[in-house]
């Protein structure tokens, strides 16, 4: 017991539903027999350190708290590349279950006035399926009315573009790179700046192969999973602040 009591204040750091944690639990249950089996545990030992999570922010990634006044609310900054890159988060209680918004944002301007959503959450009938098998619902609303190819291939068949007009939207292409390398992008750059959002963290649960992957998120695997997606989101960001 003592192992799930140090890792589900984790998965609810990292955005965790109630129906996720008990999912992730389940996971975690597994994952302990199977290493205790395979002799990777024993004796009240185990084969990663919880703490790893914490170091990972403060010491691999540069993540500095920022007091926010609110216990449902955490902020931390980091610097990347002469850029800000502020990680926020937002717990919001639902009945039994708990909703946890995760963003990354730079204040630097960006040259770009574009809007660029996964086909899942911009398509009214993709969300919904989606949303429905997840036992969720979440609305989206454009800054931008229309949506335009950018001219890659690549990036149309996975993105919706919003943006004022086409040739707003065409600057996107050259983004295709840091676009695609980031698991899931719900990303608004202009002249205020860059934030790109993941409401149910499913850029990392798809890194991690699913809410199963979950249960090891503390170990080395898991930590490098990790630092690979924050330093891909915050590349996404610099790559739009030099547009």
């Amino acid at each position: 017991m003592e192992f799930l009591t140090e890792l589900l204040p984790i998965l609810v750091a990292a955005g965790g539903s109630l129906c996720t944690m008990v999912v992730f639990a389940g996971a975690v249950v597994f994952f302990f027999l199977r290493m205790r089996k395979l002799g990777a545990l024993s004796g009240g030992g185990r084969s990663f350190d919880v703490g790893a999570v914490s170091r990972m922010y403060s010491e691999t990634l540069g993540y500095v708290s920022q007091a926010s006044g609110d216990a449902a609310r955490t902020h931390m900054v980091r610097r990347f590349e002469g850029i800000e890159v502020h990680l926020r988060t937002v717990t919001k209680p639902s009945g039994l279950r708990t909703s946890v918004e995760y963003s990354w944002s730079t204040p630097t301007s960006s040259g770009m006035q574009v809007q660029v959503v996964e086909q899942t959450v911009a398509d009214p009938g993709k969300r919904k399926r989606r949303d429905s098998a997840m036992n969720r619902s979440r609305d989206f609303t454009p800054v931008w009315s229309s949506s335009h190819p950018t001219g890659s291939p690549a990036v149309d068949s996975r993105f919706r573009v919003f943006a004022p007009d086409q040739q707003h939207a065409i600057a996107v292409a050259a983004l295709e790179k840091e676009l695609l390398a980031c698991a899931h992008v719900q990303l608004t750059a202009g002249a205020d700046g860059v934030e790109l959002s993941d409401p149910f963290q499913e850029g990392l649960i798809a890194r991690m192969g699913g809410p199963m992957g979950m249960g090891a998120i503390a170990t080395p695997k898991g930590i490098a999973v990790q630092v690979e997606l924050h330093n891909d989101i915050a590349r996404l960001l610099l790559a739009c602040t030099q547009r």
